[in-house]
């Protein structure tokens, strides 16, 4: 079933060293041009990216799982327990995502 723009939920990932987004993605193997539409219209994404040059040969569809995150000093990193990473196992579950930098690989 192909999803509308509309019903596409875009999430941001943020940097670990507080500089900002480096990536939008949705959950799911999506239609390129309706997940460019919708990012284009999601409001938490114009505030930090020039929506009109997203470049649709740059968006990717891959798969993603959850992990611990690393502690530091004893701790989690920006109080988060979780992050993601990309590649397969378990619990991964597919992405189509949108790189404005490089991160975790």
């Amino acid at each position: 079933m192909t999803q509308t723009p509309a019903a596409i939920d875009i999430r941001t990932v943020f940097r670990l060293d507080d500089e900002g987004p480096c990536a939008i993605y949705a959950r799911g193997h999506v239609d390129t041009d309706a997940f460019i539409e919708s990012a284009r219209s999601a409001a938490h994404v114009t505030d930090f990216a020039e929506v009109d040059e997203f470049d649709r040969e740059k968006v990717k569809h891959e798969r993603w799982r959850e992990v611990n995150a690393p502690g530091v000093d004893g701790g989690n990193l920006v109080g988060a327990d979780r992050q993601l990473i990309r590649g397969e196992g378990p619990g991964s579950f597919p992405v189509t995502v949108l790189d404005f930098a490089e991160w975790q690989r």
